[in-house]
């Protein structure tokens, strides 16, 4: 038993030795047992200076040391302000190596790697590759000398054979590769490869608003679409009806819309090694296609557009924006070369679509928005019966006003800046169009002065109808001024005061008003 005991001790004498005899390096994480203080219950991870910061002592260099001598060492820093050191220890928790990645990495800088770890855990520490990068030329520097060797060739085989082996300090560098030329740019690797794979005596020749212009391969039976296509199609801001084929050094033009819209490939300009095809860019132009109509005057954009087999005039017009507010939309006029001029009502056409006969359009039609005669002048015609109220005679701004049933007549009146001084007030005449009424239309009254004193509320106001007449008329002048001015009165809001008094006459009936 005694025999066991010894052996056992002797084991642990001898693993302890061996790990006091470890040497720390950067990015080893260590622990430092102090008891009782707080400070001291996280790791100490050693940087790439190979120091440790302690509590109230500061940094304090540990690497290249025994876990011994870096333990007396922070023992001896330790004691100067703690004084309970008896059952202070150091103990290594992790060892790491400290690998520097650089050059065309995601993220490079400085990773923590266990020993003896694959070069290919660096690299993704470091983010990995970048696109471009060129995997067959890494260096990496251990001891100040520099070594090459193939990545690229470890991703296409799995044999790491040819790798070399990561010790702590070394340096990972990730070259760029050449065709990323020297302006920062995003790799594309199938737009360089699609760039071109052939020479200008043998290939087809794509330039102008081509996805990816350049020179590519023929081959037999290809046609101007398939080389478009070769080269990626065109852009958006190609003109794709005049399309430009050089063949045997005999130009074409080529519309490529019609070729689409018809599938005939008659219009197909030959194509063989050497030819050269352009794409153009759109202008502002006049288009004479085989499938034009143009249209002009009082709308939004106007000019050619293009049509097709069962196009009527409303999607044209309405292509080209609509008319403006300066437009005559009832003398609308399509134009044609073989046919007389057929004048559109588009007033008349929104009432009924479906009983205004239109015909469709054809190629070369045109289509005239004429100009209103007067722009200037208002027009009550804007605004139909149904949708108006008018209000005259004494009112600062009398005239026909656009009505909605969220309008009461206080609204009205503020619309109108208001009654003007002479305003008749009390005696407000209301006129009601009604086809059912004997004489056609129903007056009523309203004493807005008598509503005003009194602070009634706002139902009480009269209830407003579309097609509604408001008459506000004048108060008559003082009969003392003028004596003749009784005429314009009317008498049921007269009353006649005569005999021994200052002004004898006929006066004006206040109602609510004591003699």
């Amino acid at each position: 038993m005694i025999r066991i005991i010894c052996l056992l001790l002797f084991f642990i004498s001898t693993v302890t030795q061996a790990e006091s005899a470890i040497t720390l390096t950067a990015g080893d994480r260590i622990f430092l047992f102090v008891p009782g203080e707080k400070a001291f219950t996280e790791d100490f991870i050693i940087d790439d200076q190979g120091k440790i910061q302690l509590p109230e002592i500061g940094a304090v260099t540990v690497a290249d040391l025994t876990i011994a001598d870096a333990e007396r060492k922070i023992k001896h820093k330790l004691s100067v302000v703690y004084r309970n050191l008896d059952d202070f220890k150091l103990t290594l928790k992790e060892q790491l190596i400290r690998i520097h990645v650089l050059g065309y990495v995601e993220n490079p800088g400085t990773v923590s790697l266990k020993p003896n770890s694959h070069i290919q855990l660096a690299i993704a520490a470091a983010g990995g590759a970048r696109p471009g990068a060129q995997l067959d030329k890494f260096v990496i520097t251990q001891n100040e000398i520099p070594k090459h060797f193939n990545y690229k060739q470890y991703l296409d085989t799995g044999d790491d054979s040819s790798l070399p082996t990561l010790a702590n300090g070394d340096t990972v560098f990730v070259p760029v590769s050449p065709l990323l030329g020297n302006i920062e740019v995003d790799f594309d690797a199938a737009a360089i490869q699609n760039a071109g794979d052939a020479n200008e005596r043998n290939g087809l020749t794509l330039f102008g608003e081509v996805r990816n212009p350049g020179t590519f391969s023929y081959k037999p039976e290809m046609n101007v679409v398939d080389a478009l296509m070769r080269a990626d199609g065109v852009t958006r801001y190609a003109d794709v009806t005049k399309i430009r084929v050089v063949t045997d050094n005999k130009p074409y033009q080529f519309d490529l819309k019609t070729y689409l819209d018809t599938g005939d490939e008659s219009i197909l300009p030959p194509v063989k090694p050497g030819t050269t095809i352009f794409a153009p860019i759109e202008v502002d132009d006049i288009g004479t296609t085989a499938r034009t109509v143009f249209v002009m005057g009082e709308v939004k954009a106007a000019g050619p557009y293009e049509i097709g087999k069962k196009t009527k005039f409303i999607d044209v017009l309405a292509n080209a924006g609509g008319p403006t507010r300066f437009a005559d939309t009832t003398q609308i006029k399509i134009l044609s070369e073989t046919e007389a001029p057929v004048i559109i009502n588009l007033v008349q056409y929104t009432k009924s679509p479906q009983n205004y006969d239109i015909p469709l359009m054809k190629t070369g039609d045109v289509i005239f928005v004429p100009e209103k005669t007067t722009v200037n002048e208002k027009s009550w015609l804007k605004i139909t019966e149904d949708r108006s109220i008018k209000i005259i005679g004494a009112i600062n701004v009398p005239g026909r006003y656009e009505w909605s049933p969220a309008m009461d007549f206080m609204d009205l009146l503020a619309h109108a800046e208001g009654p003007t001084k002479r305003a008749n007030l009390s005696n407000i005449r209301l006129i009601t169009e009604d086809e059912d009424l004997t004489n056609g239309h129903d007056v009523s009254f309203f004493n807005l002065q008598n509503f005003i004193k009194k602070g009634s509320p706002k139902r009480l106001l009269p209830t407003l109808s579309a097609g509604m007449t408001i008459i506000v008329d004048e108060l008559p002048d003082d009969p003392s001024d003028n004596k003749a001015s009784w005429l314009r009165q009317s008498p049921k809001d007269s009353i006649y005061v005569f005999g021994s008094i200052g002004a004898p006459g006929v006066m004006h009936l206040m109602m609510n008003k004591a003699f």
